[in-house]
């Protein structure tokens, strides 16, 4: 059985093969990324901007704050909820567990281990 990453690459790739309406132009993001300063992105869309009552961050352990964000968005990029359930479900979903040492966000630590 393929791991969780590599069905999520597999799933994406299957996507970009039919996909029509969405094209990646690499000289439009090379240009965006060129005009935007580190610390001004850091502001706008880093974990401190996040939105804690939604999104789990750890400013004394970062590395679990990275691994929510790889998380949830590999989850939000291949995962389509039924009718109902939105973004702030998922992300909440993951925050808790987090937040209570559940586990999860170790890389296959033991039960208990974040």
């Amino acid at each position: 059985m393929p791991c969780c990453c590599d069905m999520v690459r597999q799933s994406a790739a299957a996507v970009a093969r039919v996909g029509t309406h969405v094209q990646i132009s690499k000289p439009a993001i090379a240009a965006v990324a060129a005009s935007i300063r580190a610390s001004h992105a850091a502001r706008l869309v880093g974990p401190a901007a996040w939105d804690t009552r939604v999104h789990f961050r750890d400013t004394l352990r970062p590395e679990l704050t990275l691994r929510y964000c790889l998380v949830l968005d590999a989850l939000n990029f291949c995962f389509w909820p039924e009718p109902g359930l939105e973004y702030e479900h998922l992300a909440t979903g993951l925050k808790v567990p987090a937040e209570r040492r559940l586990g999860g966000l170790s890389g296959g630590g033991p039960p208990g281990a974040v």
